[in-house]
């Protein structure tokens, strides 16, 4: 606080005038030797009002406010101000359990305030974070019919219009990209006047997804062919906003407003430049008119300024808008006042709020860099500002000015961890006595509702506290809450009877509670069914388990087609890491075969490292890797490739000692050979699908291998022929045990991303694992038996997961919905990988039950041979499957992958 520019100010005040009279708010006695307390934050101002040469006259603290307020801070041995003092001085302190049941707690008490017959002007609502949250205040607002004045500083580049300018320059340039079409086409200020047909944000995803590309020439060419409607508006876009690229100090004017005009952006037919989609009121459209305001500032400002020939004025005019900041003011001087704690110190209200007082949200001074310090430290003109005394200083003044000062805290984030409050609410706690200041817990449902959603929150809490009952009728409780509120504010100029509509709700709400069948429980008829194309469509594995697991979801993205935009992360998602390592897999066991389906023998010899580094560095080289290269790639590399010793130069090995994923997952491989009889044979097998093509395709419509495997083609699996669902997928990986009559297979499932648990499969919600396994062995079509299914628990550093073998038979699949089936199961770990241990599996039912500790040695050996040739036929009597009995429910270990066992 007080710049050298206000000291200089005040200084030539003082030499004008012969009489000057300056207010300074402090607390305490600034006679005294050294200010004290929240005093500390005028220090400079008062070392300036003394050379200026002030004589300060002060007035001790008289009433309740400002004894409060000049006790914080102030470490002295005086007794605790009693609560009497505390209810004369106004100050109460309210907690909520988030900040989003604060912000409507905090304005539902301000429209109680202006309702009780207070002036909008004289009420404060003080946000510490309020750069962060000022779109969710002014919103949350609007809810109770409140337009706030919200006056701060927005940077131009942080509005829609500056977005639009940014991708516009990005779009005229060479390099542009899909994400700055999508970003330009996508801005809710942006309605381009397109010459024909427009960008079909959806179609440019399908084929940029399709292509692997992310440059927007690249695109073009492709959908030059296929979509030439989509490719000459794009064309058209990239002309128009390539015009205000190459502009000069004397065009831009002109091109920037055919740009905007072109883009739907202003209004072409107004005089002057005026938003086409404009909010009347709020943050979002005041920030945009300010924004639209400092475009042709910063445009006018070029006028008559000479550009040197060797500086591009496009670029130039580039920095001018990223570096512009605007002045933003929402509402008007009669209205409720949101502000930030610095701003405050500069208000006189009646009535303030202060929310969010936790340590996290209040302001902190930043680090200072250690060859700043010795200039911040020079001079008091160079001293840094102490933001923490500021925001100190503000808030007590308001204590020691305000009549009604409530102080707010969220006890809660939003991932449920508990806030810690801010420095002033526990320095209060210091000064004052024993629950000295009254403290109001508030929830949504303790209060009157003035809002819609105040409303919803009432009525779901009144649905949750009573009884279910089985006729899905609601009760004489709720029938008579819809009554009390139904007169509420939030509804008198809704449409229609509140009450009814609130009453056909309220019974909705109770019938789909209810465990029978009521009216309000949907029935779509076969025939309904049968429009829609995911009837006759083959389903995944995975698709399954989508639709188990949410129906709502499965129904708008399966059956509707409702998809969300496919977002551009910087590093290589969940999704794209599982497909690289998949791949990766697939091109070394390829590699290794003569033919496909041959079963292989792995080894950690020169040769098969060899085989593993070109795999993988032929992958790598792919366009969706090369898409989110960024300035870790090298170290990500290193993780990858370090410790793989090929007959050639490993480019990417770490340092020494280090191992990547790939020479740990060699050795996995390996140390199976010596454990297991079966053999990789297929790798990222088709079942029931058709390659699209070559892998590296421009032209092809999902990710295949370039020498795609084909486990049962054609057509997709009759699964259960009563059903009327199909099925097809991938299985990641088919081991064979060659020379054995009927073949015996292991089909193993890596998993790269989430995994469901026991409980789940047990309980009937999820389903992958019971339909991967006669998806991927063609069990009803082909007579392939089933032996179990082996789930995922969690994976360890080098890529390994735990799992649990399942035994059921063809009927009990039928049947996995039902709670009865889980008896048929039998939770089976197999022994740890040799090595270092590096996590440990799930405790055994039996100990769950005793609760006992986790056992530390290995596991017994199951007997690699017998165990995975056992078929059912052989264990008639025995439902664990041909594992020895002492290994069920034993034991600790790492375990390695989902597998099913079978014979064809």
């Amino acid at each position: 606080m007080f710049s050298p520019l206000e000291r200089d100010l005040v200084a030539a005040i003082a030499d004008a005038v012969d009489h000057a009279h300056a207010i300074l708010p402090v607390a305490g006695d600034p006679d005294g030797a050294h200010l004290a307390g929240i005093d500390r934050a005028v220090e400079r101002a008062t070392t300036a009002y003394e050379a200026a040469g002030f004589e300060f006259v002060s007035t001790a603290p008289t009433g309740p406010s400002d004894r409060l307020a000049e006790r914080l801070y102030r470490f002295d041995d005086r007794d605790r101000l009693p609560r009497s003092t505390i209810e004369q001085a106004g100050v109460e302190r309210r907690h909520y359990p988030t900040a989003a049941h604060e912000l409507r707690g905090t304005f539902r008490q301000v429209a109680e305030w202006i309702g009780s017959g207070t002036t909008p002007s004289e009420i404060a609502v003080v946000v510490p974070d309020l750069a962060a949250c000022t779109e969710q205040v002014a919103e949350t607002a609007a809810q109770y019919d409140l337009s706030p004045h919200i006056a701060r500083e927005v940077g131009l580049a942080n509005t829609e219009l500056g977005e639009v300018l940014v991708n516009a320059f990005r779009l005229g340039a060479d390099d542009a990209t899909v994400r700055d079409l999508l970003r330009l086409v996508d801005n809710p200020l942006t309605d381009p006047d397109w010459p024909a047909d427009p960008v079909d944000a959806a179609t440019v995803l399908a084929a940029g997804s399709a292509l692997e590309a992310t440059d927007l020439h690249t695109l073009c060419e492709y959908l030059a062919t296929d979509e030439p409607g989509t490719a000459d508006a794009i064309d058209w876009l990239k002309e128009r906003c390539g015009r205000l690229a190459d502009c000069t100090s004397d065009t831009a004017p002109d091109r920037l407003t055919d740009l905007l005009s072109d883009l739907g952006v202003i209004d072409a037919d107004a005089d002057d430049w005026t938003l086409a989609t404009d909010h009347a009121t709020g943050w979002v459209g005041a920030r945009e008119r300010a924004a639209l305001r400092g475009v042709s500032d910063v445009v006018d400002s070029f006028e008559g300024t000479a550009i040197p020939p060797t500086v591009e004025f496009a670029e130039r005019l580039q920095t001018a808008f990223d570096s512009e900041t605007v002045d933003v003011e929402a509402g008007t001087t009669d209205d409720v006042r949101v502000c930030t704690p610095s701003t405050a110190a500069y208000i006189s209200v009646e009535a303030v709020v202060v929310l969010g007082l936790t340590d996290d949200r209040m302001p902190s001074n930043p680090t200072r860099l250690a060859f700043a310090r010795s200039v911040n430290d020079a001079h008091p003109d160079f001293a840094e500002s102490d933001a923490v005394q500021q925001a100190r200083h503000a808030i007590g003044g308001q204590i020691a000015d305000a009549d009604t000062v409530v102080l707010s805290r969220p006890l809660y984030t939003t991932d449920g961890d508990e806030t810690v409050p801010a420095d002033i609410l526990t320095e209060l706690d210091r000064v004052t006595a024993e629950d000295a200041i009254p403290t109001e817990q508030v929830d949504d449902v303790d209060v009157a509702p003035r809002s819609r959603e105040d409303i919803q929150r009432r009525l779901a809490g009144a649905l949750a506290d009573q009884p279910v009952v089985d006729d899905g009728a609601p009760t004489t409780a709720e029938t008579d809450l819809v009554d009390a509120i139904a007169d509420a504010d939030a509804l008198t100029n809704a449409a229609g009877d509140p009450t009814e509509r609130l009453r056909a709700g309220v019974a909705c709400a109770a019938g789909r509670r209810s465990p029978v069948t009521t009216a309000y429980d949907g029935d779509l008829s076969p025939e309904t069914v049968q429009e829609f194309a995911a009837a006759s469509t083959p389903l995944s594995p995975s698709r399954v388990d989508r639709y188990a697991s949410c129906g709502f979801k499965f129904y708008a993205k399966t059956v509707l087609g409702f998809d969300e935009p496919d977002s551009e992360p910087l590093e290589l998602d969940a999704l794209d890491s599982g497909r690289l390592v998949h791949n990766i897999f697939a091109r070394f066991v390829r590699s290794l075969q003569s033919a496909p389906g041959d079963p292989v023998t792995v080894e950690t010899d020169e040769a098969h490292q060899t085989a593993m580094y070109d795999a993988a560095v032929a992958e790598i080289e792919r366009p969706y890797v090369h898409a989110h290269e960024t300035a870790f790639h090298d170290g990500w590399l290193q993780r990858l490739f370090a410790g793989l010793e090929p007959a050639g130069t490993n480019e990417y090995d770490g340092p020494d000692g280090y191992e990547g994923l790939l020479v740990r997952a060699l050795r996995s491989l390996a140390d199976e050979t010596s454990r297991f009889t079966a053999r990789p044979a297929y790798v990222e097998a088709d079942v029931g699908v058709e390659a699209d093509g070559h892998i590296d395709d421009p032209v092809a419509t999902t990710g295949r291998d370039d020498d795609p495997v084909t486990l049962l083609g054609g057509e997709a699996v009759d699964l259960l022929p009563e059903a009327p669902f199909r099925f097809r997928g991938k299985v990641d990986r088919v081991d064979v045990v060659a020379g054995t009559t009927p073949t015996q297979v292991t089909a193993i499932d890596y998993k790269t991303g989430s995994y469901p648990s026991v409980a789940d499969i047990r309980g009937g919600t999820s389903f992958q694992p019971a339909v991967s396994a006669p998806v991927g062995g063609g069990a009803r079509r082909r007579g392939r038996r089933r032996r179990g299914v082996l789930r995922p628990r969690h994976p360890d550093e080098c890529g390994h997961v735990d799992v649990a073998v399942h035994e059921s038979t063809p009927h009990e699949l039928r049947r996995r919905h039902t709670p009865a089936t889980s008896s048929h199961h039998r939770l089976v770990r197999l022994p740890p990988r040799s090595g270092r241990r590096t996590g440990r599996g799930p405790r055994s039912e039996r100990q769950r039950e005793r609760g006992g500790p986790r056992p530390r040695g290995p596991l017994p050996r199951v007997p690699p041979r017998d165990t995975r040739r056992a078929t059912h036929d052989d264990h008639a009597g025995d439902d664990r499957g041909g594992v020895p009995s002492d290994a069920v429910g034993r034991g600790q270990g790492q375990l390695r992958l989902l597998c099913v066992r079978g014979r064809l």
